[in-house]
């Protein structure tokens, strides 16, 4: 197995992140680590790391080349048929390498399988446990707005990625979301149950955090494309933008991206109903659903009447959406209050899930 990492600037947590990879329990790895031009302490932490361990292979880039031509030149020295994404940041559990390494061998028709993991801010304090669907049709199905695997916890079969032609160098963030998306086709997707990796979110350095409204924009790219092929017709960029604003529900459609929305919601549904398994349906009815109820929070304070719209919607979906599902009821009691009285109503957004497609 091959491990890459490609780091920049990342003197902060990059001992910590190293220290989580080779502690690992498998110990059968190389650790591809690609010095992306840093300009602080990085090298000379790699260097020490490298005299202690020989399983570290280093390679640093002349001038800035930002991490998806970072990564390719990383896979380009690669010598395993497993490469495993470790990010300068994140917190590797003990086991993981080992857990993926099995699964892969036990199920050779999956080409890439990631994980659930721990969300925590720069001091390590929880903010939430962050889930995702396990199996290949849930995450291809999620996959029409956002990614369901963690990019900094997957595991993918290099040959698959080289077929493709590797991450895209256009998507300056974002590039996982669209490089699952062209791997859809070609191989299943999974994710074991298990956290097996802690991801840092929103510090100052985070290039997240740093370039946010990129990273919204490549994302909306992706999605409109996935989107379209499964409408099968062109979807224009601002209605996709709002579908995938209204699923994602990290933050409020805007006002004039609602109706729109919920109109290409009922479209999508329609579709899933008789394309997907009664499984990923039933999943699929439970994902909205729950996305509808924290809309329907957000828009508690400015527009009651539709607060109330998006959660009948959220019901009608999924009857026992207040009791199925983590926090639900806890929305669902907030949004009643908020309406009630709105003096009790903040707007309160979701911290955005480390697999909607942006490093």
């Amino acid at each position: 197995m091959s491990v890459l990492m490609a780091v920049y600037n990342g003197q902060r947590y990059l001992a910590e992140a190293l220290d989580t990879v080779l502690d690992q329990t498998w110990k059968d790895f190389e650790l591809v680590v690609v010095d992306d031009a840093s300009t602080d302490d990085t090298p000379s932490i790699l260097r020490s790391y490298a005299q202690r361990d020989r399983r570290l292979v280093l390679l640093r880039n002349d001038s800035n080349l930002r991490l998806p031509a970072s990564l390719n030149r990383g896979l380009t020295v690669c010598r395993a048929p497993l490469v495993a994404r470790a990010d300068a940041d994140d917190l590797n559990h003990p086991k993981r390498l080992e857990e993926q390494f099995s699964f892969l061998e036990q199920h050779p028709a999956v080409g890439a399988v990631s994980c659930c993991c721990f969300l925590v801010d720069a001091d390590k304090r929880l903010l939430r446990r962050h889930a995702v669907p396990a199996e290949d049709a849930k995450i291809k199905f999620k996959l029409l707005w956002e990614s369901a695997l963690a990019h900094s916890g997957v595991c993918y079969r290099l040959e698959l990625v080289r077929s493709v032609g590797g991450y895209d160098e256009t998507f300056t963030t974002g590039q996982d979301y669209d490089l699952w998306a062209r791997l859809a086709d070609r191989t299943q997707f999974a994710n074991l149950p298990g956290t097996l990796l802690t991801v840092r979110f929103g510090h100052a350095a985070s290039s997240t955090t740093i370039r946010a409204s990129e990273t919204a924009e490549f994302s909306c790219r992706v999605s409109q494309r996935l989107m379209s092929r499964y409408f099968g017709r062109p979807l224009e960029r601002e209605v996709a933008r709002a579908l995938q604003t209204l699923l994602c529900a990290y933050e409020p459609v805007a006002a004039d991206g609602v109706v729109p929305a919920l109109k290409a919601l009922d479209e999508l549904m329609t579709l899933a109903r008789t394309r997907e398994n009664t499984d990923t349906w039933t999943w699929a009815r439970q994902e909205v659903s729950r996305s509808l109820l924290k809309q329907a929070y957000y828009r508690t304070y400015n527009d009651p009447s539709l607060s109330w719209k998006l959660l009948a919607r959220a019901v009608a979906l999924d009857p026992q959406c207040a009791y199925s599902r983590p926090g639900a009821l806890q929305a669902l009691r907030l949004l009643v209050r908020g309406i009630r009285s709105p003096r009790l109503t903040t707007k309160r957004c979701m911290p955005e899930s480390p697999t909607r497609g942006g490093e």
